[in-house]
């Protein structure tokens, strides 16, 4: 597959490693269609986990699922599909720009060393490869929130729809508008109800099960 290309410095012919990029490739993950949600919901759910665990800094389950519901809707949206010029936007949408500071930036340093353990060279990889695997779209919006500096591990910073809406409007999105803060709101109280109709009752980030509700994730019955 093409975007292999890319990781051959840093597989270093190890099956493992490749076969995991293999099944996270964008196709095999991701359907553009609005009936399959639920179940493009649940594999991003999985990728972010991985995501997480490989950077290091396990925090903002929700804030990249919401991202992803956000920019693309799940991945249902044709937003999603590579295209030329602009390939490696991805579920998430991640700036080329930030990306690429994520990449040199001494800041990111400690990040990149995690992600090395996992046979990742995170220099290596290209912004076009994060489009056409779903992994390192996830990784890739990972490290864009710690690059954009947001207090991730500070839980109270994140833990309700309002103040993820305010730092996706003023950190992610960089646009700062009151109309992205408030179709961030829009957005994901519309696609958690369609879970809901799809049959998911819940997401499970950390161990912890968050209940999906119409306006939004509820923890001992109160949204979050």
């Amino acid at each position: 597959m093409e975007y292999l290309k890319h990781f051959q410095t840093f597989i270093n012919e190890n099956k493992e490693v490749l076969d995991l990029f293999k099944t996270y490739s964008f196709s095999n993950k991701i359907v553009q269609d609005k009936e399959h949600a639920k179940v493009n919901a649940l594999n991003i759910k999985e990728v972010i986990h991985t995501a997480c665990n490989w950077t290091g800094d396990k925090s903002c389950f929700i804030f990249l699922f919401e991202i992803a519901i956000v920019e693309t809707s799940l991945g249902c949206s044709s937003k999603s599909k590579a295209t030329k010029g602009d390939i490696g936007r991805s579920v998430w949408h991640v700036d080329k720009g930030t990306f690429l500071d994520t990449k040199n930036s001494p800041v990111m340093k400690k990040y990149r060393v995690n992600l090395s353990k996992y046979q990742l060279d995170w220099s290596s990889v290209d912004w076009n490869d994060l489009s056409l695997n779903i992994l390192l779209g996830a990784i890739g919006a990972k490290m864009t929130l710690l690059m954009k500096g947001i207090n991730l591990s500070n839980s109270s910073n994140l833990n309700s729809l309002e103040k993820r809406a305010h730092y996706y409007s003023t950190k992610y999105n960089a646009g700062g508008t009151t109309e992205a803060k408030e179709n961030y709101i829009k957005n994901c109280k519309a696609w958690y109800a369609v879970l809901l109709e799809q049959g998911a009752e819940y997401l499970e980030f950390n161990g912890t099960k968050y209940n999906i509700t119409k306006n939004g994730l509820a923890l001992n019955n109160k949204l979050i």
